[in-house]
């Protein structure tokens, strides 16, 4: 990681980053920043939506998270809902991929999933399982892009 200081503001970044800062200034260090900020924010707010629901968790409590106000929010989405729409699509995507495996995966891969899926572990730790059991209610009142995203993943 290497800092670089802009305007009195020094941010931390791998040095893919700074090369890109080296040829194209300051805003790529601002774009870069702000698409860290995003990333974070909804590997954060997966795990909290799935640990205590999504609807019930406020704006500050998700930037909370990452150490940031809920002010800042709306510079990484436009909408509360635009962020669920982002979780589950990156969640369904997480699922499906794990599911699939690989060219390199044994014959039992989707045994062993399923046996994963249905431990104690995963149950008593839902931030880190499937997002179908811990938002599915939220899932089915959510809005039609969402519900689309769920079958789009499910039938790749």
């Amino acid at each position: 990681m290497v800092k670089r200081s802009f305007s009195k503001r020094t941010v931390i970044c791998p040095p893919s980053a700074v090369n890109k800062v080296n040829t194209q200034g300051p805003h790529a260090l601002r774009q870069y920043h702000k698409e860290d900020t995003r990333n974070k924010l909804l590997a954060s707010s997966r795990a909290i939506a799935k640990r205590g629901g999504f609807t019930s968790t406020g704006v500050d409590a998700l930037m909370g998270s990452i150490g940031l106000s809920g002010g800042a929010f709306y510079s990484h989405f436009p909408s509360k809902q635009a962020l669920f729409e982002a979780i589950i699509d990156a969640e369904i995507s997480n699922s499906t991929d794990m599911l699939a495996g690989n060219e390199d995966s044994p014959d039992n891969h989707v045994a062993k999933c399923l046996r994963d899926y249905l431990s104690t572990f995963h149950a008593m730790n839902p931030d880190v399982g499937c997002v179908l059991p811990a938002l599915g209610a939220e899932i089915a009142r959510a809005g039609p892009e969402v519900r689309t995203t769920v079958e789009r993943g499910l039938k790749r």
